[in-house]
């Protein structure tokens, strides 16, 4: 049995192209449906024709002037990358002058680069930040190159930058954000909080490759909510590193208690290790 897989693509003016995307041939006796590598060049194939199709319409789109609608003047092109989870993409990426009826400057600008922002997908930065809260950094990179064609498309150097971009984006986030006042009931009492406890605990954590026994240990502070229904908010840091230690605390908790909270203190074996659990006490 031969098998062909193909991709067809409708631009907006209805016009169709075919591509072929793989060839497989089986067997009576053969594997059932597809293999690893045979997904994962399939899925490759079609990432990379879906975005060279977008890449090219984005171009022509960016081409022309918005408000007078001439073409403009083409300031040669580029290479640029774009990291995805089915691969590293190399597109190339002319620049064009601004149109005279916008600016008097010879500025110039390229198309595709706006349209692809960060040169990495929302996907590929998902799976990045959700493996990393998990899994270390090579074990994880293992396990994706296992299901997915990622052909360049990470390295461990390259994920971390990734994690601590999102981290710093999802910290300036979280010291913004303005807690909402809370909400009275008709007796004047703060209704009732969804939330059931509220945990925080620290740790030291050493390093696998620290030069001694006495070097490469830091302390991490961290927190969980638990509401009565559906999931939690959480927090961590590291103490020494964080700029603003107490007012992230101070941030977390004006986020989640209530006035009428009282602190139940949860004794662990060692004195030093209180976890301090707030409890609704509203009946």
């Amino acid at each position: 049995m031969k098998i062909r897989v193909q991709l067809v693509i409708e631009d907006a003016f209805g016009t169709s192209t075919c591509t072929d995307i793989a060839a497989i041939e089986r067997h009576t006796d053969d594997l059932i449906g597809l293999n690893l590598e045979e997904a994962k060049a399939m899925t490759g194939a079609v990432q990379r024709k879906m975005v060279e199709v977008q890449a090219r319409e984005t171009i022509d789109r960016g081409a022309i002037c918005p408000a007078c609608q001439q073409r403009l003047r083409r300031n040669g092109k580029h290479r640029v990358g774009y990291r995805t989870p089915f691969g590293r993409l190399d597109l190339d990426s002319p620049r064009f002058y601004r149109c005279r009826c916008q600016t008097h400057t010879r500025q110039s600008i390229s198309p595709l680069a706006i349209w692809l922002g960060g040169h990495i997908s929302p996907e590929l930065q998902y799976l990045e930040a959700q493996f990393a809260a998990l899994l270390p950094y090579g074990v994880s990179a293992h396990m994706l190159g296992t299901v997915l064609p990622l052909e360049r498309a990470t390295s461990i150097t390259t994920w971390k930058r990734h994690v601590a971009t999102l981290g710093a984006r999802l910290d300036r986030e979280a010291h913004e954000r303005i807690v909402a006042a809370p909400v009275i009931n008709e007796f004047g009492l703060p209704k009732r909080n969804p939330l059931q406890a509220i945990g925080i605990d620290g740790g030291y954590v050493k390093a696998a490759d620290a030069p001694s026994r006495q070097e490469g240990w830091f302390e991490v502070m961290v927190g969980k909510s638990l509401p009565r229904a559906g999931s939690g908010q959480v927090f961590a840091f590291v103490h020494r590193l964080e700029a603003r230690p107490t007012e992230r605390m101070e941030r977390f908790l004006a986020q989640q208690l209530r006035a009428n909270w009282r602190l139940v203190e949860l004794g662990q074996h060692r004195p030093q290790a209180i976890v301090p659990v707030f409890l609704d006490v509203l009946p």
